[in-house]
């Protein structure tokens, strides 16, 4: 029984431990790699679902999902700001959809400090609430370009 628990919990090595693994940030945004998962927020008292935090990855077509630890560290501010844009859009078309859909939920998103100064983040959030729902119809939310692995016309 030990040494199975001892190869459970053993160490395995990096697959992206060779800093080439590491991916750009700018190749990321051009080829629209980076999708969100959200983690749930649960209220202990009702068990009930009252929330989600997006996070971000990327997929990549041959290595699969990527943690951000392998494409944000060495990113610059540009493509960070850019990522940043297009996180908050899509978790705004997403948040729309869960409220079509008759969920609705608090979203949040971890974004720099600088992003709210030079990123018009609260003018797209209002904008978002007070289109009720538009941004999703209108090419923010969950739709990938043709080189994100997962859709269809990049297969």
């Amino acid at each position: 029984m030990l040494d199975g628990l001892r190869q459970l919990f053993a160490p395995r090595p990096d697959p992206f431990a060779d800093p080439q693994t590491k991916i750009p940030l700018g190749e990321v945004l051009s080829r629209n790699w980076f999708e969100l998962w959200y983690q749930p927020k649960i209220e202990l008292r009702s068990m009930r679902l009252v929330g989600a935090e997006a996070l971000v990855r990327a997929r990549h077509p041959t290595r699969g999902v990527v943690p951000p630890f392998y494409f944000l560290p060495d990113a610059n501010e540009e493509d960070m700001l850019a990522l940043t844009e297009q996180v908050v859009l899509t978790a705004l078309g997403d948040w729309d959809i869960f409220n079509d859909y008759g969920v609705p939920m608090k979203f949040a998103v971890n974004v720099p400090v600088s992003a709210f100064v030079k990123l018009p983040i609260p003018r797209n959030a209002a904008r978002s609430a007070a289109e009720g729902g538009e941004l999703a119809r209108h090419g923010a939310g969950s739709d990938r370009g043709p080189d994100h692995p997962r859709s269809r016309a990049g297969q």
